[in-house]
């Protein structure tokens, strides 16, 4: 497989393919992120605003805490499969067969790939450790 070559054009530098390649190496952390953002916005104004309604709370007689809960494990949950997916896509461009001596585009191609998948690898991991709270805390309080 050969790389496409390319000309850096003066004043689009988002037409270059290796700036590209180096925005995606981002998209890892992006994801958990926004997952933290989105699961810590989600709680604060759940707590806030309607776990206080103690009524709604006594006369239903269920836990009011389940659907945060539910709704927190199913964005862990896609958040999961997307770096999953990213981490699909890193692996195939880091396995990509390069067996110079010397640096080329194809060789540093591989190493892009190599650390994307390592920063998606760890935004898993920040992702499990974002929800862990959620799971064990059990309430507002």
């Amino acid at each position: 497989m050969t790389l496409p070559r390319h000309e850096y054009r003066t004043g689009n530098p988002t037409g270059d393919p290796t700036l590209r390649r180096l925005l995606r190496i981002t998209l890892g952390p992006l994801v958990w992120a926004l997952h933290l953002m989105v699961s810590y916005a989600a709680a604060a104004i759940w707590c806030a605003k309607i776990w206080c309604a103690e009524i709604w709370c006594a006369e239903s007689g269920t836990n009011v805490i389940d659907p945060l809960l539910t709704a927190l494990l199913t964005i862990s949950a896609t958040a999961l499969a997307l770096l999953a997916a990213l981490g699909w896509t890193f692996w195939r461009q880091y396995r990509n067969d390069a067996n110079e001596d010397r640096p080329t585009d194809r060789s540093r191609y591989r190493f892009l790939g190599h650390v994307a998948l390592l920063l998606t690898l760890v935004s898993a991991i920040g992702v499990v450790y974002d929800t862990l709270p959620a799971v064990f805390a059990g309430t507002c309080r």
